[in-house]
């Protein structure tokens, strides 16, 4: 780009392979749409071109790359390493190198939760075995589960931040439904095992804590959520044209 001020694309959320078209060479192959010239030639019924002047109507603009900096499409500043294409695809195409918006590595912070969240079900199993021996529940059945689950929840609930941030709804609904069943698993062994030796007053009690931890997580995926959603700036390598 040449001097001047950086100059900057407003792009949509989600996933950019939705956008980019990674078999168009460059800004001349894009088929510009071309609207009804009277849309600008009338005007609330009144004619104002003049008759027989044509108007060539265009739904949008190709602006050369080499004018464009990049692109604000994400969350953090990420490096341009490839081009973004549909799964499978080659890793670049010349002249759409932009950063793809894939799923991002867990993270410091992502592992420490999921390890935390590990280590809370293992103490919660272990505290729980003399209760569940004293109703007849096998505890190490619930030790296996619940720990067992605990890794695809907390890896879940990581997903999720990055499915809202990149707006990836698809894989909202994916991770939605892993964190479900990791979240239930547990609790629903517990409630069909022990539905005729558990107190009614105990499984009251059991359906409390369930909806209780829920609710509390489901507040802190919304906070982390919110925490985490911002704007990125995505750098081109070697900017081909890109439609505006």
């Amino acid at each position: 780009m040449g001097g001047g001020p950086p100059r900057h694309r407003a792009h949509p959320r989600g996933r950019c392979r939705r956008r980019v078209d990674p078999d168009c060479p460059e800004g001349s192959a894009i088929q510009v749409e071309l609207r009804d010239a009277d849309e600008v030639a009338v005007v609330a019924g009144t004619r104002v071109a003049p008759e027989g002047v044509n108007v060539e109507n265009r739904a949008f603009d190709v602006t050369p790359a080499g004018l464009v900096t990049g692109l604000v499409m994400g969350r953090r500043p990420r490096p341009p390493v490839t081009a973004c294409r549909p799964s499978g695809a080659p890793t670049a195409y010349p002249g759409n190198d932009v950063t793809e918006m894939e799923d991002g590595p867990v993270g410091r912070a992502g592992w420490v939760w999921i390890a935390a969240l590990c280590g809370y079900s293992l103490l919660r199993a272990v505290l729980a075995w003399p209760l569940l021996v004293h109703y007849d529940i096998n505890p190490a059945t619930f030790l296996v589960l619940d720990v067992g689950t605990a890794y695809p929840l907390g890896l879940a609930q990581v997903r999720i931040v990055q499915g809202f941030v990149t707006r990836d709804f698809a894989a909202l609904q994916v991770w939605g439904a892993v964190a479900g069943i990791s979240f239930l698993t547990p609790y629903a062994y517990l409630l069909i095992t022990g539905h005729q030796a558990l107190p009614v007053y105990v499984m009251a009690g059991l359906v409390a804590v369930m909806a209780l931890i829920a609710t509390a997580s489901v507040l802190r995926l919304r906070q982390a959520c919110l925490e985490a959603d911002g704007l990125e700036v995505v750098e081109f390598l070697e900017p081909a044209s890109v439609e505006l």
